[in-house]
């Protein structure tokens, strides 16, 4: 993009300044819960923390230094373990998207009944798959929301984010 700025003694010279394009800001992560709700994590995320402290937790290591070191293990695992998630769940979905749709054009075409039933399953797989990022997105602002209110909003933010 480019601006052209003329001079106020001048008006015939101008500068001509190209801006680079704003960078895109990207959101904080933040743990998601349902992630906890799997065993496979949390026994991944229990071998990364045994490991890190096998290989970290000597008598003369400070507990707060291993303690904040031990933090960003922890979130690292998680990041990637997330990012892991969210790309196996996507591709699952647009499989299924992509089966549901050629399910939908034969029994367009034939009417069978088999073919229903499995286009119904298939819509039943795919709405399962969305529970965990509609449960995240349900959850997330309440806490967000009772967090920043009073005491007795800090309780309720507690007893909704136990349920």
């Amino acid at each position: 993009m480019q601006h052209r700025c003329p001079f106020w003694d001048h008006a015939a010279k101008t500068v001509d300044k190209a801006l680079p394009p704003t960078p895109h800001t990207y959101q904080p992560w933040h743990l998601r819960e349902t992630l906890l709700r799997k065993t496979e994590v949390v026994q991944q995320i229990t071998t990364a923390i045994s490991g890190f402290l096998t290989i970290n937790g000597s008598p003369d290591t400070p507990i707060s230094l291993l303690g904040d070191a031990m933090k960003t293990v922890i979130r690292g695992e998680f990041i990637t373990l997330s990012a892991d998630h969210n790309k196996a769940r996507k591709e699952q979905c647009t499989s299924l998207q992509a089966q549901a749709q050629e399910l939908e054009h034969i029994h367009h075409h034939t009417g069978a009944s088999r073919v229903w039933r499995q286009l119904e399953a298939t819509r039943k797989q795919l709405a399962g798959l969305d529970m965990d990022r509609v449960e995240y997105s349900l959850r997330r602002p309440k806490h967000l929301f009772y967090i920043v209110d009073d005491k007795n909003g800090l309780f309720l933010a507690n007893k909704l984010y136990a349920q």
